[in-house]
């Protein structure tokens, strides 16, 4: 558009010049050229200069859009900003109150597990203290027992005497000496008075007539005999053969077995307390040996029997640390989540 606009400006300039030289036809002619470039240059003024300004137009407020745009984003990021110090202040707040908070449950936590660690030592001590009264209660339960049974057979051993009618001599350590004499006497026969450090019975000679009784074996197995009368229930009888047995033969895993049988035949005739001692005598002499456990594991079962619920669940727990491979501990896991 320029160069023509220069062109044309160059041919008025060289007009003057070339009039001179030219005819009136080519004047005309130019004329005509001249009038048809002014029309293509107010044409071109009037489309291209007006979409050039429309398009100005537009582009400006494109720009102004745009500003607008950049404004809104800028005090959007300005706002984030904002927020994010904010987020990072409260973040670090929260991590301070959860340090803090952390660090009282964590005191609060160990004082408690101190406080529950003490208690356990003192239940641990009440169920020792417990546990030993209740050995020292079925220790004197069992000196009781055992003095009414020699009463009781010495009780029986007088009455058998005065049934034979034989004269027998019984001797106790604060009486006199007492002579009965066969049934039709009727005053018995005083002598002189015994020493109260004596106390073995000395027997008056057996009439000839009568025979000894026969000695018992020394092979007489007495385990066996004591088993057979556990077997078929007469557990008395079958306690009185296995002690037989250990006063017989002293030491030894059969002996052990029959010490084992004595807390059962004690156990199945519900004597409870006399049968955790005769396990106890197991666990305190063989310790680690696989009957202890069998032993500790009836004993934690007649606890539970006398409702010392406690002293059983403690004894079971033992069994499960000390013997955790025996089938006692098993058992014992079992106990412990029914108890």
């Amino acid at each position: 558009m320029q160069k023509r606009i220069k062109t044309f400006i160059f041919i008025l300039a060289c007009s003057p010049f070339l009039i001179q030289c030219a005819t009136k036809d080519d004047i005309q002619v130019l004329n005509y050229r001249i009038r048809d470039l002014n029309k293509k240059v107010e044409d071109m003024k009037a489309n291209t200069v007006g979409e050039m300004r429309k398009r100005q137009a537009d582009s400006s407020g494109q720009l102004d859009d745009l500003h607008r745009d950049m404004l809104e984003l800028k005090s959007q990021l300005e706002e984030t900003a904002h927020l994010n110090r904010r987020l990072q202040e409260q973040n670090k707040e929260l991590e301070l109150n959860y340090q803090n908070q952390t660090k009282e449950q964590n005191a609060q936590f160990e004082t408690r597990l101190a406080e529950l660690n003490t208690e356990v030592e003192q239940q641990r001590s009440q169920v020792k203290n417990l546990q030993d009264a209740r050995l020292l209660e079925a220790e004197r339960k069992a000196a009781a027992a055992a003095k009414a049974a020699e009463a009781a057979r010495l009780r029986a051993q007088r009455a058998s005497a005065r049934s034979a009618g034989d004269d027998a001599i019984f001797i106790r350590a604060d009486r006199k000496k007492v002579i009965y004499k066969n049934a039709s006497s009727a005053t018995p026969v005083r002598t002189a008075a015994v020493s109260s450090s004596r106390t073995a019975a000395t027997p008056a000679p057996a009439p000839a007539q009568k025979a000894a009784p026969p000695k018992q074996s020394s092979s007489t197995d007495y385990q066996a005999q004591g088993q057979a009368k556990f077997d078929a229930g007469k557990y008395q009888a079958a306690f009185d053969l296995f002690q037989k047995h250990i006063d017989k033969n002293g030491s030894g895993s059969k002996t052990l077995q029959a010490r084992y049988m004595m807390g059962e035949c004690l156990y199945k005739q519900q004597a409870y307390d006399q049968a955790i001692l005769q396990y106890q005598k197991i666990v305190s002499s063989y310790p680690g040996h696989p009957m202890t456990s069998k032993a500790m594991f009836r004993q934690a079962m007649s606890f539970e029997q006398l409702t010392e619920k406690g002293t059983a669940k403690l004894l079971y727990e033992t069994i499960i640390s000390s013997y955790g491979s025996s089938p006692e501990a098993v058992k014992a896991k079992k106990k412990l989540s029914q108890l």
